[in-house]
């Protein structure tokens, strides 16, 4: 069965929270249910940085979300970053040369990292405000 799992910032200390995604009943306010926790007090996330598990791993077997930002020590000054292609139903990458540009990858994500063997985590978008304004941009 296909883990579906979720990540998020608490609004409360910007920590990291993972499990099941939890919308309230007006829509504005999102949680991460952790390890059967409902409270909205405790779980409580910033909806801008919730990103969803995409079943694929680095290299070294760390979990790819949504969002994240992918490093190859074999090319210097480039990254990656996980995004959704609603289009397409699947995740895929985007990755930023050095001099700014873009070049979108029209492999699902699977086929992208046996193309890129080596990528291992660099932070999130989150950590990254002109990757993250690039994604809403993307996403409207």
């Amino acid at each position: 069965m296909r883990t579906i799992k979720f990540r998020g910032k608490s609004i409360f200390d910007e920590g990291w929270l993972y499990g099941d995604l939890v919308h309230s009943s007006d829509m504005m306010r999102c949680a991460i249910l952790v390890n059967d926790k409902t409270c909205y007090d405790e779980c409580e996330v910033i909806p801008s940085t919730i990103g969803q598990l995409t079943n694929c791993t680095t290299a070294d077997g760390a979990e790819i979300y949504e969002g994240d930002k992918l490093v190859d020590d074999y090319l210097p000054g480039y990254y990656f970053v996980v995004y959704y292609d609603t289009e397409a139903d699947a995740f895929r990458l985007y990755k930023r040369w050095p001099d700014g540009q873009i070049l979108h990858y029209q492999e699902p994500l699977r086929i992208s990292l046996i193309r890129y063997p080596n990528l291992r985590h660099a932070g999130t978008i989150h950590d990254d405000k002109l990757a993250a304004n690039y994604l809403e941009k993307l996403n409207s």
